[in-house]
């Protein structure tokens, strides 16, 4: 009976995936109507109430032409007794105008109270609905363990991912290192007296190297102020205007662009003109 050992593992490896595939089916299912169900509440709770509608154009012309038919009745009954007193008639249309405000009224307040009961009622039956779903869901995990199946394939594929990732940041890293020996070589073919007196665009190009190098783009320069030249602690980002007082000499400066200066001297030389 041994050559029946092979028949009974693809048996019961069908049988597990059969039983896989239904619980799929299932979930899937209970799942598909409740979004179905879902989705027609909301749909249903953005609509205007539709009750208030059918109010005014059905129910309302007919509710006036009753009240104005009996109303009119009750005035010809008047006027059949007296006919010169016009005061009859006036009375009567003003018996009609204020039947029908109050009966208007109170059919509006029924209507809205309708209305309103009906949001409610469809309000908790959407959050019923949508708790339902999560657990639905959630159950569907626990179930088919999709928790460790996630947590499995992030094991496994994560790997080359990182590495993908770490090697183009160092491609990106490369390329701008590149950028910046070109435009230093182009520095040093101006003349040697240019590239050795350029001690200001020496520390930027140093500047940037130094940011590049350890892991950021934005480099941050110390600023001297132009009148003392003290450092009180302040930094800039490269080629970015910035505006401040110096604690020192009191000047004020303020950059409105890139490389244009508005000191405090210049502004008394200009009131002064």
């Amino acid at each position: 009976m041994s050559w029946l050992w092979p028949l009974s593992l693809i048996w019961s490896s069908n049988r597990r995936k059969k039983g896989k595939d239904n619980i799929i089916l299932s979930y899937t299912e209970d799942l598909n109507k409740l979004s179905i169900e879902i989705n027609s509440i909301e749909k249903k709770l953005n609509e205007k109430s539709p009750y208030i509608r059918y109010f005014h154009f059905y129910v309302l012309p007919l509710l006036l032409s009753i009240i104005y038919y009996y109303v009119h009745r009750y005035n010809c009954r008047l006027t059949q007794f007296s006919r010169k007193n016009l005061n009859l008639d006036l009375s009567g249309w003003i018996i009609y105008f204020v039947l029908t405000l109050v009966t208007y009224t109170i059919i509006i307040y029924i209507l809205l109270k309708l209305t309103s009961w009906e949001r409610k009622y469809r309000t908790n039956k959407l959050s019923k609905l949508r708790s339902q779903y999560d657990n639905t869901l959630n159950q569907f995990k626990e179930d088919t363990k999709f928790n460790e199946s996630i947590s499995m394939l992030q094991r496994f594929n994560g790997g080359m991912d990182q590495i993908e990732l770490v090697n183009e940041e160092l491609k990106g890293k490369y390329e701008e290192l590149n950028k910046l020996r070109l435009e230093i070589d182009k520095l040093k073919n101006k003349g040697g007296d240019y590239y050795d007196n350029s001690n200001s665009n020496n520390k930027v190009w140093l500047d940037k190297i130094v940011g590049l190098m350890s892991g950021g783009n934005d480099i941050l320069i110390k600023v001297l102020c132009p009148k003392c030249k003290k450092f009180n602690g302040l930094y800039r980002y490269v080629n970015e205007p910035i505006g401040y007082k110096c604690v020192d000499c009191d000047m004020e400066v303020h950059e409105i662009e890139k490389g244009n200066e508005e000191t405090s001297e210049k502004k008394e030389e200009v009131k002064d003109k």
